[in-house]
């Protein structure tokens, strides 16, 4: 994974229930994985972090590319 970003949030399934299907496999815990990229968290608070303030009018635009791959 490579990314303009700051962060990268990892989110692995934890909470999920039993309730419901993601592409027709029944929702359980620990079934995916999510990696986020994204500006630093708490920045806000942190003079020292990279801004994550987005002014009126002002364009956002980020880049992350995956690249997955068998051996």
């Amino acid at each position: 994974m490579e990314t303009d970003e700051a962060g990268v949030v990892v989110y692995s399934g934890n909470s999920l229930g039993e309730e419901g299907s993601i592409r027709g496999v029944p929702s359980r815990k620990y079934l995916g994985i999510c990696l986020e990229t994204q500006g630093l968290p708490d920045a806000i608070h942190h003079p020292t972090f990279p801004s994550v303030i987005l002014d009126k009018e002002e364009k956002y635009r980020s880049v992350t590319k995956y690249r997955f791959g068998v051996e």
